[in-house]
């Protein structure tokens, strides 16, 4: 090949791809940014739902450190035998506690149930078994507590209980529970 075949072959690729850019080029550069748009507009979806979970990683990080300090396992409870198993877990820890424990009244309601119960012991017991009934690993709240001295015996106290125990299983979104 001589000189002049050389350059005539540059001169067509040069037009060849001069032709190709300007016919096609809009084309392909249209897909590109099509594609860039795409990428973008999904960037900006995964960080808008990104800032809107992050309050609720919070709330699942406090909701899983309240769960390990109070020692509840809502999968282990059963709402057939919640009652009965938070009743259980009161006796055990007033046992514990050297709390003496009168009967305990049950009632239910849709989504919560109710202990009523009286107790006797020493000052320091009353204040262990209150404490140790928060962390039985039921979830319970005491609705009402009255307190009283015991005039039978020096230092010991007498309470009034009632605590609601709640069913999570019958607990619903966005109805009136109670």
């Amino acid at each position: 090949m001589n000189d002049k075949e050389k350059k005539l072959i540059k001169f067509t690729a040069i037009g060849l791809t001069i032709y190709l850019l300007a016919f096609y080029g809009k084309d392909y550069l249209g897909a590109f940014e099509k594609k860039l748009d795409d990428f973008k507009k999904k960037e900006k979806t995964i960080v808008n739902h990104r800032t809107k979970l992050v309050p609720y990683s919070s709330r699942v990080l406090m909701l899983e450190k309240l769960r390990k300090k109070l020692n509840i396992d809502v999968r282990r409870l059963s709402s057939n035998e919640l009652v009965g198993q938070t009743s259980q877990a009161i006796q055990q820890s007033a046992k514990q506690s050297g709390i003496k424990i009168g009967p305990l009244r049950e009632s239910s309601g849709r989504s919560t149930s109710s202990l009523r119960f009286e107790a006797n012991g020493k000052y320091d017991g009353m204040v262990k078994f209150l404490r140790s009934i928060g962390t039985s690993g039921y979830p319970i709240m005491i609705e009402s507590m009255q307190v009283n001295l015991d005039p039978s015996k020096k230092g010991n106290v007498k309470i009034s209980l009632s605590i609601g125990i709640i069913d999570f299983a019958n607990w619903k979104k966005g109805t009136s529970n109670g």
